[in-house]
C-alpha cells in the first residue's frame, strides 16, 4: 500500500499521540532520564493533539532539552502533516514561524518523528519536504541523537553553533541548533 503525506486531521490525534510517545521512548532512551520517558502519557498527549488539530491554541510538547517549552500551533503559517499507509500513521512533522529571537531564519521545523518500522523508507524525507519545502529553516536536535543529526545533514542542515541547555531529571541536556540556508 502506498504511503501518502497529508495535513493532519483531528481524527489523527490519538495515532499521532501514540506515535509521539513511542518514538520519544525509543529515540531518547539513554539520552533523557528514564523516569521522564516512562511517565509520558498517551491519553494526555492525545488531548493535547486534539486541541492542536482542533484549532485551539495548544503546544505540541517539549521540542527538546532546551528552552522550548512548547510549540504554538494556532497560527495560519503553522502546520502538522502526517505520513499514512492505509489508516496507519507512520510519522508526523510540525513546522511554523521561528520561536527564537536570534533565529537564523523565519521558519522552524518544530518536530519530525517517524515510526521505527518505517525508518529508511523515505518517510522522514517526504515529511520534511512537505513541512518546510526547500525554504531556509532551522531546528533543534538533542545532543547525542546522532541518527537525527545525520538525517538532517543529509538534507542540507548544518550545526550552526546555537546551543540551549536545561536540567531535567537531574541531568544536564543540550539542544543543538541546525540550520539550512
Amino acid at each position: 500500500m502506498p504511503i501518502r503525506i497529508r495535513r493532519a486531521e483531528l481524527s489523527d490525534a490519538a495515532a499521532i499521540a501514540d506515535l509521539h510517545v513511542r518514538t520519544w521512548q525509543s529515540t531518547y532512551r539513554g539520552l533523557l532520564p528514564d523516569a521522564l520517558l516512562d511517565e509520558l502519557d498517551v491519553a494526555a498527549r492525545t488531548e493535547r493533539w486534539q486541541r492542536i488539530l482542533g484549532g485551539a491554541s495548544a503546544t505540541v510538547g517539549t521540542a527538546g532539552a532546551g528552552g522550548h517549552a512548547g510549540i504554538e500551533t494556532d497560527t495560519p503559517t503553522s502546520a502538522t502533516v502526517v505520513a499514512v499507509e492505509g489508516e496507519r500513521v507512520l510519522g508526523f512533522a510540525s513546522a511554523g514561524a521561528a520561536r527564537d529571537n536570534d533565529a537564523p531564519c523565519a521558519r522552524e521545523l518544530w518536530a519530525l518523528y517517524v515510526d521505527p518500522i518505517a525508518h529508511g523508507a523515505g518517510v522522514g524525507a517526504e515529511l520534511l519536504r512537505t513541512a518546510i519545502g526547500a525554504d531556509p529553516a532551522y531546528l533543534w536536535v538533542l545532543e547525542g541523537n546522532n541518527r537525527a543529526i545525520a538525517f538532517y545533514e543529509k538534507h542540507g542542515f548544518r550545526l550552526d553553533g546555537g546551543v540551549e541547555s536545561e536540567e531535567r531529571g537531574g541531568r544536564m541536556l543540550r539542544d543543538l541548533r541546525m540550520a539550512r540556508p
